[in-house]
């Protein structure tokens, strides 16, 4: 009785005599404490006086979110978000990179073809790694917000089916190659990627419907001889090859064409040309261009193939829309109006379009501005036309009517082309649609200038 009324005295004092922080000495030794923990980590700096060792400074801090996932053994690595959903129709993939600089790179895919959830996750998974390899990466960790994918790599659950077993198999050999390891995080912290998941699921969505071909090609007799230094048997042929290969480069076993004025251009056999034409001409972001608007568009995004100004022209006048919608003028010839614009943003045109069919919260309107000076245009969907949502204010004057030069219905008439050749049969989303037509016609070489509107407008070039 007598020892533990002892403790507990000795404990009071303990307890009613803090230890306070003690100022230290030139020259004199102190002592580092460290205490970590799954969950927090602290440190404490003391210095012995009497042999007894008083605090000098001591911190502490609890671990969270990504901080508890952080082992000893971690070194700087590419970071990749995925995530993936499916419904009834199709699936999408959703992937967020971030290299050692913090730059990131947002990549979303359609999946035209039926999967279950967990299928989708590990599609985002095996497309994250592959992206990560594209750019170079040594080194990644991968944060996901699912539970099975998670531990199904880790190891801690089993792959049952046979599918599930393949993609795992696909996943962990990328994995060993990139030095990956994957965590799991709170969906929460996955909003990114969940968000272009979401985009790359619906209905209206660029999506790849078969495999490429990558069979022997134009291509393939320029990569093995930049690759192994292979060479056909006939001499004018093998002189011929030598010839074209100088303006040829093999990078990461993709053959990019030298250009004298842009930058590589990358090859592309038959299958992916068709592909990208498509894309170009008539998917998100296209037009319908004509043939020499087109080809002039795929290099400025960067493709090349031998017969580029043939497969367009084919391609445009075997356009089912190209032909029911084309231009055929019939207004007779007129003087032109020539219009002062001192600089760019100036002076501008102003019209209304309208009315379209009326969709969601009730649209059926378009104000369209052009400057005169840069040709850039700018619209707005509205779904009335009154002085006060246009900000104008009415003045009551002489009969005066100031002569334009129709540049602005000539604009008008151009992106009601363009909405009508692009969303024939989807009248119902134009206003969803309409900034995907715009940047379209921005971003397109016009005849008059030899220039795109938003070069003239930002004097520099889209990059994608």
């Amino acid at each position: 009785m007598a020892k533990c009324q002892q403790a507990f005295k000795d404990l009071k004092a303990y307890l009613s005599s803090p230890p306070l922080q003690s100022p230290s000495k030139l020259g004199e030794e102190l002592f580092l404490y460290l205490a970590v923990s799954l969950a927090a980590i602290g440190a404490a700096l003391v210095r012995e006086e009497d042999k007894v060792q008083k605090p000098m400074y001591y911190t502490s801090q609890a671990l969270r979110g990504a901080e508890e996932r952080l082992g000893a053994e971690e070194y700087p690595r590419w970071s990749i978000h995925t995530d993936g959903s499916s419904n009834k129709q199709a699936g999408g993939v959703g992937i967020v990179l971030c290299s050692l600089e913090k730059d990131k790179i947002e990549c979303m895919v359609h999946s035209n073809f039926p999967t279950t959830n967990n299928e989708a996750e590990y599609e985002a998974l095996v497309a994250g790694l592959d992206l990560a390899k594209a750019v170079g990466a040594m080194s990644v960790v991968i944060h996901c917000d699912s539970q099975v994918v998670t531990n199904q790599v880790n190891g801690d659950y089993e792959c049952k089916s046979e599918k599930m077993k393949k993609y795992f198999e696909q996943a962990k050999k990328r994995m060993d190659e990139l030095h990956a390891k994957i965590v799991q995080i709170p969906r929460g912290e996955n909003e990114q990627t969940d968000r272009l998941t979401k985009a790359a699921s619906m209905k209206h969505m660029i999506t790849l419907d078969k495999e490429v071909d990558t069979g022997s090609n134009w291509t393939t007799p320029l990569v093995s001889y930049l690759k192994d230094g292979t060479l056909p048997d006939d001499k004018e042929a093998t002189r011929t090859l030598k010839v074209q290969a100088a303006r040829f480069v093999l990078i990461k076993d993709i053959l990019y064409k030298r250009g004298s004025c842009c930058p590589y251009l990358r090859c592309l056999n038959t299958e992916e040309a068709n592909y990208v034409m498509r894309e170009v001409h008539e998917k998100v972001c296209g037009n319908h261009l004509g043939s020499r608007s087109l080809v002039h568009k795929l290099i400025r995004v960067g493709y090349y193939w031998p017969t580029t100004q043939k497969d367009a022209q084919v391609y445009v006048k075997t356009c089912d829309k190209c032909q029911r919608f084309g231009n055929l003028i019939k207004q007779p010839t007129e003087e032109l109006t020539p219009m002062t614009a001192p600089w760019p943003f100036a002076q501008w045109g102003l019209d209304i379009m309208g009315p379209f069919p009326t969709v969601v919260r009730q649209l059926k309107f378009l104000v369209v501005n052009i400057d005169y000076f840069t040709k850039w245009v700018e619209a707005e969907a509205l779904v009335t036309i009154t002085e006060k949502n246009l900000g104008i204010k009415n003045h009551y004057s002489s009969f005066a009517h100031p002569q334009a030069n129709g540049q602005v219905k000539v604009m008008n008439w151009s992106l009601l082309k363009i909405i009508k050749t692009q969303h024939e049969r989807a009248k119902e989303i134009w206003p969803e649609e309409f900034p995907s037509v715009l940047w379209a016609y921005s971003t397109t070489i016009r005849t008059p200038t030899g220039e795109t509107l938003f070069r003239l407008a930002y004097w520099s070039e889209v990059v994608i």
